[in-house]
C-alpha cells in the first residue's frame, strides 16, 4: 500500500492564510489549495513551492502567485501648474483603472487653495471648474486655477484626494503663481547718442 503524502506550502508571504483540503492524500489523489485572503498583500508576484512529503522523501513543485487587485491611480502631467497673476492655468490629471468601474471623485484637501484664487476640476479644459468632480477611469480631469490681481505670487502645494468606495489616493501638485513679466524698456532711462 502506498504511503500518504502530506502537503505543505513554502515561501508563503507573511499574513497570507492558506490551507489544503485535504492536507494528506494518497498518490494520484487530488487536493485543493485555498489562499484565504490576498487583500493585505501588495500587488506583485510571489514564488511559492508546493511540497509533498511521504516519509523521508519530499518533492517540491514551484508555483507563482500573482496578486493584481482592482484599483485606480492618478497622475499629473508634470508636478507643477504655473499661472500668471490675473490669469487661468490648467493641469491635466490622468485617471487610470485596473478592472475598476466605479466612479472616482476628485476634490482638494481643506485649506489648500492659494489666497484670491479659485481652484477646481473640469472634464474639458474649457468647462467651468467645480470643487469636486466624478469620472470613470480611464479619464483625463483638468485642475484649473483662476487667479486674480490680488493673488500673491508664490509656490503653493495642493493635495488632490481621489475617492471611490473605500479606496483613496492622494496626489501632491505645486501651483506656481508668478507675476507678470516686466518689460525692461519701460524701466530703463532712455539712452541718447
Amino acid at each position: 500500500m502506498a504511503e500518504p503524502i502530506d502537503l505543505s506550502l513554502e515561501g508563503v508571504p507573511a499574513g497570507l492564510p492558506y490551507s489544503f483540503s485535504p492536507n494528506r492524500v494518497l498518490p494520484g489523489a487530488g487536493a485543493t489549495l485555498v489562499l484565504a485572503d490576498t487583500g493585505p498583500l501588495p500587488d506583485g508576484q510571489y514564488a511559492l513551492n508546493l511540497v509533498g512529503t511521504a516519509g523521508l522523501q519530499s518533492v517540491r513543485t514551484p508555483v507563482m502567485l500573482t496578486v493584481d487587485k482592482p484599483g485606480f491611480d492618478l497622475q499629473a502631467e508634470g508636478s507643477r501648474l504655473s499661472v500668471l497673476v490675473g490669469h487661468t492655468g490648467s493641469l491635466p490629471i490622468t485617471l487610470t483603472g485596473r478592472r475598476w468601474m466605479a466612479p472616482v471623485t476628485l476634490s482638494l484637501a481643506a485649506g489648500a487653495t492659494p489666497p484670491a484664487t479659485s481652484v477646481g476640476f473640469t472634464l474639458a479644459s474649457s468647462d467651468e471648474p467645480q470643487k469636486t468632480i466624478s469620472a470613470v477611469a480611464p479619464a483625463v480631469v483638468y485642475l484649473i486655477a483662476n487667479t486674480t490681481a490680488e493673488t500673491p505670487v508664490g509656490l503653493y502645494e495642493l493635495t488632490i484626494i481621489a475617492q471611490s468606495g473605500a479606496e483613496q489616493r492622494r496626489l501632491q501638485v505645486l501651483v506656481d503663481i508668478r507675476g507678470e513679466p516686466v518689460l525692461l524698456r519701460q524701466h530703463l532711462p532712455l539712452i541718447r547718442r
